[in-house]
């Protein structure tokens, strides 16, 4: 969880700095000239909207980046026998919660610009690809993506967030990071 964490603040930190493009990689397969326009105006779209929004999503991300990296490095050290990570773990997971929380919220514009953006890439492609028949059955799927997304991945992080958080505050979890904290002396 933290290293997935980690990984999305860093992409998107890195998208604000200029240094991905995401263009490039899903607008590149489209073959014919049309649809591909049609991709990079979704793309235009997108790029604005997150302009727009930089002074709400680059904070989010960094607070992501910074809970993400905590989250691995309190969990090594936890497992490596450092007293009191599973009290500092504990917390910034429930931080992790609340700022995840949080980003759904205040940056649901730019995701939903970068989802349109995403899954009409992903609609010109699957048509491109399939006999008309064919993409008659997918393409529904595919739309009805827009609206599922957001919700459901909202749903599996503060999921994933409330069940480490029951594991950490749970006996057998105390006793494993007393024990790992306190490693019986070995005999002569």
């Amino acid at each position: 969880m933290g290293a997935g964490l980690w990984t999305e603040g860093c992409s998107t930190l890195a998208f604000y700095r200029g240094e991905t493009d995401y263009k490039a990689v899903l607008n590149a397969p489209i073959r014919d000239e049309a649809n591909r326009a049609r991709a990079d105006e979704r793309y235009e779209h997108f790029t604005e909207v997150a302009d727009a929004a930089r002074n709400r999503v680059v904070p989010m991300a960094a607070a992501i980046f910074v809970l993400g990296a905590s989250m691995l490095a309190l969990s090594a050290l936890g497992l490596g026998g450092r007293r009191n990570t599973r009290h500092a773990l504990v917390q910034v997971v429930g931080v992790q919660a609340a700022v995840v929380l949080a980003q759904y919220y205040l940056t649901k514009d730019v995701r939903m610009a970068k989802l349109d953006w995403q899954l009409e890439g992903v609609l010109i492609q699957q048509q491109e690809a399939l006999p008309p028949e064919e993409f008659a059955k997918v393409a529904p799927g595919i739309e009805s993506a827009r609206q599922v997304y957001g919700p459901f991945w909202l749903l599996l992080q503060t999921t994933a967030s409330g069940l480490v958080l029951l594991a950490l505050t749970r006996r057998r979890s105390r006793e494993f990071f007393d024990v790992a904290a306190n490693p019986a002396e070995e005999g002569p």
